[in-house]
């Protein structure tokens, strides 16, 4: 979502890579933290996945307070932990080349990593394949936002993601199914704003629970 692989992105997937210890939708950056990461707080923020001879970059994990009372504490039963990361830190956390694309696309809408802010909740056992994010550029055209965020991700996995559009909820959305995964294969997206939100899950159940409270559009 949204720091495996947009998020982000997947903010991971499509723009951050990052490890996690539970399978996730393509297009959600996922903010959770894992063990040995560097720590800001309380808590953690994952490092990219593989190796390295930098050290893991200290960051919040709440640095957006507002974004992330965006996002729902529980999602069909599920309690959710939320974080939210400052464009920079997001941008920290990266690799050279997923900071490209991340340039790259932030460069499309007239925008810089200054203009980004992250934010992510999920559920911290890892049993629930779901997690729910929100990717804002502040200042951004809807239209053209998500339109780009789409086209960055299917960029990232050439032929792989499959897009629709879908009604859950009586909301309109943009449906992703990312065809190198078995599990944790579809995210829902929509704007509002300069602000893409994001569901991943493989439950319309939880998708429909997780719509119901975010923002409408």
């Amino acid at each position: 979502m949204i720091f495996r692989t947009i998020a982000l992105l997947a903010l991971a997937a499509v723009l951050v890579a990052c490890g996690s210890s539970a399978p996730s939708a393509a297009a959600v950056p996922s903010l959770r933290p894992t063990a040995g990461t560097a720590a800001s707080g309380p808590s953690a923020i994952p490092s990219p996945s593989g190796p390295t001879d930098s050290p893991e970059p200290s960051v919040d994990s709440h640095g957006v307070p507002d974004l992330e009372a965006l996002l729902p504490r529980t999602v069909g039963g599920v309690a959710l932990e939320r974080y939210s990361l400052t464009g920079k830190d997001f941008y920290a956390t990266g690799t050279p080349e997923t900071q490209q694309r991340l340039d790259t696309f932030l460069g499309i809408l007239g925008k810089t990593v200054a203009d980004l802010r992250v934010g992510d909740a999920g559920d911290p056992s890892g049993r629930a394949i779901l997690d729910v994010g929100a990717f804002q550029v502040v200042g951004a055209k809807p239209e053209q936002l998500l339109s780009e965020w789409v086209s960055s991700t299917q960029a990232a996995h050439p032929g792989q993601i499959s897009v629709s559009s879908t009604t859950i909820g009586g909301r309109a959305l943009t449906k992703l199914i990312d065809g190198t995964r078995e599990v944790g294969a579809t995210t829902y997206a929509y704007v509002q704003g300069d602000t893409i939100f994001l569901v991943g899950a493989d439950d319309v159940a939880l998708v429909t629970d997780a719509i119901a409270q975010l923002p409408k559009p």
